[in-house]
């Protein structure tokens, strides 16, 4: 398994345990959160994945995660041809990414509003006046849609096998307000189609090379 993008390798722990993995190598960018991963035991390489090519051998995993990482990636195209050119024939790779298109986003579109999720400035998250910028640091620079973002993997070589939506979080926090809870139950309801969730989880599979 090859987890992009790891962090301190939480989440990294979690899905290689669920899929019985006993060879997990991470990469990230961040010596610190990498220092992380290497105390819980995994192989780690330092990374900039958008100019850098992987290295590891052709063919060689039969797992790769990109968890919240794809709307970080100013030049995608490399990692996505990377990871194709290290999964071997069928192999799997799970993406989870936010979706320019969610309920939520069309409706503030409509509205003349910028989307939510997606960095104005790099590293902030939007102007709160024409003064004062809100320094949340989601550093998002790409939102995709579910259908460019399936246009995007076939054209690197994968086929999308499933697609989930992920409602968000931000109702659940906020549950005890009844305005809330409605947006909450509208929004689990929309995220029943991932096209218009809030998130996006989708795992696609290596065509035959």
């Amino acid at each position: 398994m090859l987890d992009l993008g790891c962090g301190s390798g939480g989440l990294t722990t979690v899905i290689s345990r669920l899929i019985g993995a006993k060879d997990v190598h991470c990469v990230d960018i961040d010596d610190e959160l990498l220092a992380k991963c290497v105390s819980r035991g995994f192989t780690c390489k330092k990374l900039n994945l958008e100019s850098e090519n992987f290295p590891y051998p052709n063919d060689c995993f039969d797992f790769v995660t990109m968890i919240e990482l794809l709307e970080h990636l100013c030049n995608p195209y490399n990692a996505l041809k990377e990871v194709y050119r290290v999964l071997r024939s069928d192999g799997y790779f799970l993406i989870t990414t936010p979706n320019l298109a969610s309920w939520r986003n069309r409706i503030r579109i409509l509205l003349g509003l910028w989307p939510d999720g997606l960095a104005i400035i790099p590293g902030r998250m939007r102007v709160a006046n024409k003064k004062t910028i809100i320094e949340s640091d989601p550093g998002h620079v790409r939102l995709y849609t579910l259908g460019a973002l399936e246009m995007l993997l076939e054209y690197v070589g994968f086929d999308v096998i499933k697609l989930v939506g992920v409602p968000s979080k931000f109702y659940n926090i906020r549950k005890k307000r009844r305005i809330f809870r409605a947006l909450g139950y509208l929004d689990s309801l929309f995220s029943k189609k991932p096209g218009l969730a809030w998130h996006l989880i989708v795992l696609a599979r290596t065509r035959t090379k």
